[in-house]
């Protein structure tokens, strides 16, 4: 019995060891057409990366993305969106000046997006790039929503709710997929995202020191028993 309890412990171990690794770096997207500028530089998202995915319409459930010390990760974007569009600008506006939307013409109305290819049943934080047009769009994942008006940036910083929204804690279900929901905000004339960053929350040092105190038990009453 001892014997499997301590192979089920080191199992479990494992496992939490290979979560963390899978999906410890930020993913960043920055959504666009086919020749727009893809974004360089840190979002608002803490993480020292860099490397973003340009993905556009074409690119949807194809392209798998890196995170953003460029190593692969398994992970790709679906989406109902059909149409997307450019206006870049340099720097931060290359992210927030593109977006992907429902159709063509307007109005531009509310679509999903799909985040698969993720940890089952692992915590995430999201952060959404809204656009730099004045589309106030909301972005919802089950009960939980948040919102970026789409202002014109200024300044060097980000901005909550005027350049991105976020929700925290959010969790895959147990396909490895984060549904989130893209609706015009107050009276907004369409719905847009221009990108998002996903990053993992990190297992709790509690659930290792669980973990280790096991471990040392069962080797205690091994000791015991010699």
């Amino acid at each position: 019995m001892m014997k499997s309890l301590f192979a089920g412990v080191v199992t479990v171990l494992l496992l939490i060891g290979t979560v963390v690794a899978a999906s410890a770096a930020t993913v960043n997207v920055d959504f666009g057409t086919a020749t727009s500028n893809i974004y360089e530089g840190q979002g608002a998202a803490v993480d020292s990366g860099t490397n973003w995915n340009k993905v556009g319409i074409a690119d949807i459930g194809i392209a798998e993305l890196l995170d953003s010390n460029g190593g692969w990760t398994g992970i790709k974007v679906e989406t109902n969106a059909v149409g997307a569009y450019s206006d870049g600008g340099g720097g931060k506006k290359d992210l927030l000046g593109d977006r992907i939307f429902d159709s063509m013409p307007f109005p531009w109305n509310a679509f999903t997006v799909d985040i698969t290819g993720l940890n089952d049943a692992a915590t995430y934080n999201l952060w959404f790039y809204g656009s730099n047009s004045n589309y106030a769009s909301k972005y919802i994942v089950g009960t939980d929503s948040d919102y970026a008006l789409g202002l014109p940036f200024v300044g060097q910083n980000w901005e909550h709710h005027n350049n991105y929204a976020v929700l925290y804690g959010l969790q895959s279900n147990s396909s490895g997929v984060i549904s989130f929901q893209v609706d015009k905000y107050q009276g907004s004339g369409a719905a847009v995202i221009g990108g998002f960053q996903l990053q993992s929350v990190p297992i709790p040092a509690a659930v290792w020191l669980l973990g280790s105190g096991f471990l040392g038990l069962i080797g205690f009453r091994r000791k015991r028993n010699a």
